[in-house]
């Protein structure tokens, strides 16, 4: 396809299972990635040397609601799932974190305890940065500091755009617009152009990110199958026009 929609932007990082390690901040590929693109060789042994990797199982969790923020957490593999408890006490999938993604910085910065929980969707694997390593680095580079500044600002500018999303456009166009951030990191195309993604959310996940009823997910999903659009058995999607996908969320705007 000539046409692209620049959705995640990430790339993957293969890492492999302690506890032989096989690789360090020094030599890994997230060191011109974002946070530790700003950091020279001494400052990234510092964080090498306070940094453990962990394999996390699908619905295992990196951390709960309630516990105490004790560092860092960045994605090397897989999806991360944040859930915060609604006003009636139920958990709801609220952000997804992909590959080269630091996860729990805000509660980091801010202090106290984590108002979420982060959960593995995946498969994952993922590198915990002890804080006082962190705090120290941050201590004597400005640059490192500004480079999370500027990570919140992206964030804050998605939760905006999400909420025009959900405010504006129509319920087709917001499941189609999901769907294509999953096509980087969860999408296989054949030969024939057809896209086939494993998604690691429930239908129930998807209506909760997106703000639909689970009736209307189900209707819309419906919908997009008789089109044509995409085909669904169960997190199996297939879409053997990207184009028509595409079109969804153009044609809306």
């Amino acid at each position: 396809h000539t046409r692209f929609l620049n959705v995640t932007g990430v790339q993957t990082c293969a890492l492999r299972s302690p506890p032989k390690r096989v690789t360090c901040c020094l030599t890994c590929k997230w060191r011109h990635w974002h946070e530790l693109a700003a950091l020279d060789d001494p400052d990234l042994a510092v964080l090498d040397n306070a940094r453990s990797h962990h394999n996390y199982r699908s619905g295992q969790h990196l951390f709960q609601r309630g516990s105490s923020c004790l560092g860092l957490y960045a994605v090397s593999t897989g999806v991360i799932g944040i859930r915060k408890n609604d006003a009636s006490g139920n958990s709801v999938l609220v952000r997804l974190a992909f590959p080269g993604e630091m996860v729990g910085y805000r509660t980091f910065f801010s202090g106290g305890t984590y108002a979420g929980e982060a959960q593995a969707l995946t498969a994952s694997s993922v590198c915990f940065f002890e804080a006082g390593a962190v705090r120290d680095v941050l201590s004597r580079n400005t640059l490192f500091a500004t480079k999370f500044l500027e990570r919140m600002a992206r964030d804050l500018d998605a939760s905006e755009t999400h909420y025009l999303q959900q405010t504006s456009l129509p319920v087709r166009a917001r499941v189609a617009h999901l769907l294509l951030k999953f096509k980087d990191q969860c999408g296989v195309a054949d030969a024939k152009g057809q896209l086939t993604l494993a998604l690691p959310v429930s239908r129930q996940d998807i209506g909760e990110m997106l703000g639909i009823r689970p009736e209307t997910i189900a209707r819309t999903i419906h919908q997009l199958q008789e089109d044509g659009v995409a085909t669904f058995e169960g997190r199996t999607v297939l879409v053997p026009d990207l184009d028509k996908l595409l079109d969804e969320v153009e044609l809306a705007r």
